[in-house]
């Protein structure tokens, strides 16, 4: 059976093969800071108790030599080869070259099933803009699940650390902490996307209490933060987002936020 994929434009076939045929290179395909998370090889074994077989592992196939190495799955391969059991297992077979491939891993790393942290997300999206093969702006975005402006971020910082002839460091936070150290000027791109990157990881922190508290009662997120963040700073934040005060009600006392088109106040923060 053969599949079309998005990425490749060849085609990607799914085929059953053997535990030993497949390769690791932890170093080219997986972006997260460990390389396996225990507790999710235990769960998975445990599903393998269960039934038979896990979810087909994501394959590239080195054009060169057809050697076939695991892009997404590690934890699913790690759990079949602890268990001792599978000769033979489920796989979707992609034909690329490694520029494509690691673009594969990365998208396959950045959803749910075990979701990447913000930094680790930052990380992958800077050692792609610093990679010698070149990728473009909207594979970083679309892979790391990074905005724009943090690329386009990476770019200049990138810039300026080569033009000052520093080493280029491995992590995102150290190049951050390197550029900051020189005397610079920050365009108002470099602070949007300092911005958006504050805003992420928030929104990751927080997301988790937040889905579950408005499940119930959707007027609890925003109470809270109004509390948190006392009248004045929470106004603000209101404008920011395109809400302007309206008038008082003479009867409850409430007072109604309607929405403007556009924000009109400068950022707060």
């Amino acid at each position: 059976m053969t599949t079309e994929t998005a990425l490749d434009g060849l085609g990607a076939e799914a085929r059953r093969v053997k535990l030993d045929e497949l390769h690791l290179d932890t170093d080219t395909f997986q972006f997260r800071w460990e390389d396996l998370t225990e507790s999710q090889v235990d769960d998975l074994r445990d599903a393998l108790k269960r039934r038979k077989e896990l979810d087909p592992l994501t394959v590239w196939e080195r054009p060169e030599d057809g050697c076939l190495f695991v892009v997404d799955g590690h934890h699913r391969y790690e759990a079949y080869r602890r268990s001792g059991k599978a000769l033979t297992v489920s796989v979707v077979v992609h034909r690329c070259d490694l520029k494509v491939a690691r673009l594969l891993a990365l998208e396959e790393n950045t959803k749910t099933r075990l979701t990447m942290s913000q930094q680790e997300r930052l990380d992958a999206a800077w050692q792609l803009e610093c990679s010698e093969a070149g990728y473009s702006k909207a594979e970083i975005v679309k892979s790391a699940g990074v905005g724009n402006g943090t690329v386009a971020n990476m770019r200049r910082v990138k810039g300026r650390l080569a033009e000052a002839g520093s080493e280029i460091p491995a992590t995102w936070r150290a190049a951050q902490i390197l550029d900051a150290g020189r005397e610079q000027d920050w365009t108002e791109e470099d602070w949007d996307a300092r911005r958006e990157e504050h805003v992420l990881k928030l929104k990751e922190e927080i997301a988790g209490a937040v889905a579950a508290a408005t499940r119930t009662d959707p007027t609890i997120a925003p109470d809270a933060m109004h509390r948190i963040m006392g009248e004045e700073r929470f106004r603000q934040a209101l404008e920011w987002l395109g809400f302007y005060e309206g008038e008082e009600d003479p009867i409850t006392g409430v007072v109604t936020f309607k929405v403007n088109k556009q924000p009109e106040l400068d950022a707060p923060f």
